[in-house]
């Protein structure tokens, strides 16, 4: 059998150290394999990408800690869900129109006050 030559071990330190990391940081700790061999290295491990920043950023799930909201997030502000990059879990979801309605009503209420 040929030796691997892209090692597994190797993305999954590289994603520890740095705690989240784009897919071109993980073709180059990889020594610059395809698109395809990085996501098939990530499809051996539990890995997530953010619903933020249109999925660009990865991170293993023994890395993230979900907050009460179901959301964790990562340096530049990269935020990571449950459901991955198809979008925030319900309580994300419940936070975001919480953030609305108060955005909203501090309009409402700035509005009254001219």
């Amino acid at each position: 059998m040929r030796p691997e030559k892209f090692q597994t071990k190797k993305l999954a330190a590289f994603i520890r150290c740095h705690k989240i990391a784009t897919l071109e940081q993980l073709q180059g700790a990889l020594g610059d394999p395809t698109r395809r061999t990085v996501f098939r290295k990530l499809e051996t491990m539990s890995y997530l990408s953010s619903y933020s920043h249109r999925g660009m950023y990865y991170t293993l799930h023994g890395i993230v800690k979900f907050n009460s909201e179901g959301l964790w997030s990562g340096r530049n502000e990269a935020t990571f869900g449950p459901a991955g990059p198809r979008g925030p879990s319900e309580a994300g979801e419940a936070a975001r129109q919480v953030h609305l309605l108060w955005t909203s009503n501090e309009a409402a209420s700035f509005a009254a006050t001219k």
